[in-house]
Order: structure tokens, then C-alpha cells, then sequence
């Protein structure tokens, strides 16, 4: 992956001849990487974050908050300087929601159970969502089973990739100290997201979770319907469990004495 500043982003019809010759080609990297690097032990600890965010605006005097439709105004008072980098940024972003969708088949399905109180009906059903409108291709999913009752519907990559977080890119000393780091990190951040509770409202309303991973795990899911379990499988389609955007299965166990091979008692789908 890098910035594209050369042509045009492929939609999926035009880049599935290239599938084979991107994973052969991407392992024969990835081999190339591990041979390289896997005695490297001299490298400091270091990390950096950056922070995601949103710009919203306050009306006190009603109790509303509402999206701020001129933040990409400020944005760009903001980041003159970067002016090139983030217009290839979203030029990315529109052909990758493209070509999630058209790999899918549908738009993708974002459903988050809402919070039931003395106020939410029951069975909830958004009424937001245009049951009736059939102007774009996809209107009719949602009526069709896309959107669960008692959720919280969203059908589009933004609402995923819209949500506010905090990211650590971190690198190790050396490989032993990378897996070991990985591994310690799968149940700590679990902890960290159910302490932080950073997102319990989507579109207005009170959601019954407050992490914003399975949002955005499902706002990129472009497993196509046979690798959902929905339609037998065929040609080079083989069962993939969850979105490749989802949460880890398994720790990679370093060499060192930490890890114990009963840690990883579990069935994986290679």
C-alpha cells in the first residue's frame, strides 16, 4: 500500500484479473521482509499516535448536537500545507466504499443494537431508513432484510470510518518484543475500549454497546455472499468467518518463555 499520486484507483471488475499476481506477489514481499528483519535487534522502542476526530456543533439552548457541515472548511484552513496529500487521500476513499460494495454484491451492513427504555418502542424499527425509495441501486436492501429490527442501521463506509479514535502505531526492539507486545495488547485494549465507553450513540440514537469496533469492522466488510456462508461456495471462494477488519483469533507467541501453546486452544480457519 502507498500513496497513489499516479492514476486512478481500479474499481473491482477491472482488478480482479490482478488478484493472483497482487497475493503472489505480496507474499514473495512479505518473505522478503521476514528474511531481512527477522535478526534485527538493535532498534529503539518507540511510538506515535494520532487522533481521529470529528467537529460537531452545539445549539445549548434545544440540547442538540449536530454534525458541524463546514468542518471541511476549517480542515482546510488547517491543513494548507497538505493540501495535495489529503485530496489523493479521499480520491482513495470513494473507489475503496466503490469496491467493497461491488465485491459484496450490497452495501455493506452496519447493525448495532439499540438501547431499549421506557420510550423505545418495541419491536424498534429506525424510522429514518427511505423503506419505500427506489432511486439508487441498494434503496430496496434495507426493507429486505439489510436493516434488523431493534438496531441501529447504517449501510455506507463512512459511517465506520467516520468514527472518532486513538491510534498507537508502535516499533519494537525486535521481533520477540513485537509478538510479545502484540499478544499483551489483544486483552488490554478489549479493557481500554470497555472503559473508555467512547461510543454509545450512533445517528442520534442510544446504542446498547459502547465501542465503535464492530461499526467499523462491518462498514468495510467486502466478503463476497459465498465467503459469508450465504451461497454455496465455488471457484476460489473459501468461508471467511468474520470481515478481515475484525479482531484477532489467535496470539502469534513469542520465543522468549511468555507464551504457552494452551493459550491457543482454539479451532482456527486458516
Amino acid at each position: 500500500m502507498g500513496l497513489l499520486t499516479i492514476g486512478t484507483s481500479l474499481d473491482w471488475a477491472d482488478a480482479k484479473e490482478y488478484c493472483s499476481h497482487v497475493r503472489m506477489n505480496g507474499i514473495q514481499q512479505f518473505l522478503n521482509i521476514w528474511r531481512k528483519c527477522k535478526n534485527k535487534d538493535r532498534d529503539v522502542f518507540l511510538w506515535g499516535d494520532e487522533i481521529e476526530y470529528i467537529i460537531v456543533e452545539f445549539e445549548v439552548d434545544v440540547s442538540k448536537v449536530r454534525l458541524f457541515v463546514f468542518a471541511d472548511k476549517a480542515i482546510e484552513k488547517l491543513n494548507v500545507n497538505e493540501k495535495s496529500y489529503l485530496e489523493s487521500q479521499l480520491l482513495g476513499i470513494d473507489a475503496l466504499a466503490a469496491n467493497i460494495r461491488e465485491r459484496r454484491g450490497s452495501k455493506v451492513e452496519i447493525n448495532i443494537p439499540i438501547f431499549h427504555d421506557v420510550n423505545t418502542p418495541i419491536p424498534f424499527i429506525d424510522p429514518s431508513i427511505t423503506w419505500d425509495r427506489e432511486l439508487f441501486p441498494g434503496d430496496s436492501e434495507a426493507k429486505n432484510g439489510a436493516a434488523k429490527p431493534n438496531h441501529i442501521y447504517m449501510d455506507a463506509t463512512g459511517f465506520g470510518m467516520g468514527c472518532c479514535c486513538l491510534q498507537v502505531t508502535f516499533q519494537a526492539s525486535d521481533l520477540n518484543e513485537a509478538r510479545r507486545m502484540y499478544d499483551q495488547l489483544a486483552p488490554i485494549t478489549a479493557i481500554a475500549m470497555a472503559l473508555s465507553a467512547s461510543t454509545p450513540i450512533l445517528r442520534g440514537y442510544l446504542a446498547d454497546t459502547d465501542c465503535r469496533w464492530n461499526i467499523i469492522s462491518s462498514s468495510v466488510d467486502d466478503r463476497t455472499p459465498e465467503e459469508r456462508g450465504l451461497k454455496p461456495l465455488s471457484g476460489d471462494f473459501k468461508r471467511i468467518l468474520k470481515s478481515r477488519y475484525g479482531t484477532i483469533d489467535s496470539y502469534l507467541g513469542s520465543n522468549d518463555g511468555f507464551f504457552r501453546e494452551e493459550f491457543n486452544d482454539i479451532d482456527l480457519v486458516y
